[in-house]
């Protein structure tokens, strides 16, 4: 175990030393080194069965990052948030192959049963990562929720600035620009990972949901009351068990939420049902035939 930590380290610390906010290099320069591409399909292949290792040694370059500046600080370096946004994806890509490879396993065992009726159940990570993951990825939902807030504040006034795909050209945009594409990004890179945490720790994030939604219930209605929290609701992989547990707990709080509240709680259980039914559409097909 030493050994693969040891080694783990290392491959980690070969790509975060390169990462732009370090190195001073461009991110495009980054991603088509082939020295860093080779390190990170390492690291890639080892979280197959070293991913407590692997996503505990990223999650702390991922804080190290940011730790660089404050969570409501205005003005981060576009190379601080491309950094981010490298390591959560290739976290969120380590996560992935682990979920596939433990498909392939239980497809092994099960060759008879379609692969998309298989129900996998992910091995439960660490408590004490959980709770470390899911402290980062609150940082990054909570920029990305105060941002979307304003933005919707806005627009009964003016029409809001269109989110941009940074990775296309990078020339004459302004740096507001570039910064609302690169949150956005990181957005959906941390809700890929929250969407395995939640799947192998459920009770964890469910716990951070109820939460968010118990204050809700006492909010006063303004942006920064909302609990940012709430929007690990269209991150989370729910089964049919889990929207009942959320519809039978949390649903008598919705009548006494403000409007802000019922709004937001409203979107983000409609996107949750709506994965859900694309996840595991078996589920809500036999739903349908009762």
């Amino acid at each position: 175990m030493r050994t693969s930590a040891k080694l783990i380290g290392n491959l980690v610390h070969r790509v975060s030393v390169q990462l732009p906010y370090k190195s001073g290099r461009k991110i495009e320069s980054v991603e088509q080194d082939p020295i860093v591409k080779q390190t990170i399909a390492a690291i890639i292949e080892l979280s197959k069965y070293r991913l407590t290792i692997v996503t505990n040694t990223l999650a702390c370059v991922l804080e190290n990052v940011s730790k660089t500046h404050e969570i409501f600080e205005q003005n981060v370096p576009v190379d601080v948030m491309q950094s981010k946004l490298f390591v959560l994806r290739l976290l969120s890509a380590c996560l992935q192959h682990h979920w596939q490879h433990c498909r392939d396993l239980e497809k092994e065992k099960n060759p008879e049963i379609p692969s998309n009726e298989l129900v996998v159940e992910l091995p439960s990570l660490d408590a004490a990562l959980v709770s470390f993951v899911l402290v980062l990825m609150s940082r990054y939902i909570t920029q990305y929720h105060l941002i979307e807030e304003s933005t919707n504040a806005e627009q009964t006034n003016q029409n809001s600035t269109p989110i941009l795909d940074f990775s296309d050209n990078e020339n004459g945009y302004t740096y507001e620009q570039i910064k609302l594409s690169l949150i956005t990004d990181i957005y959906k890179a941390a809700s890929k990972i929250l969407y395995y945490i939640s799947a192998s720790n459920w009770d964890a994030c469910y716990a951070k949901i109820k939460q968010a939604v118990i204050t809700l219930d006492s909010s006063k209605g303004i942006a920064d009351g909302i609990p940012p929290e709430i929007r690990m609701l269209e991150s989370s992989c729910l089964t049919r068990q889990r929207l009942y547990t959320i519809f039978a707990e949390l649903s008598p709080y919705y009548l006494n939420m403000r409007q802000q509240g019922k709004l937001l709680f409203s979107k983000m259980m409609r996107r949750a049902i709506w994965r859900w039914i694309e996840s595991y559409p078996s589920q809500f097909a036999e739903l349908n035939c009762r």
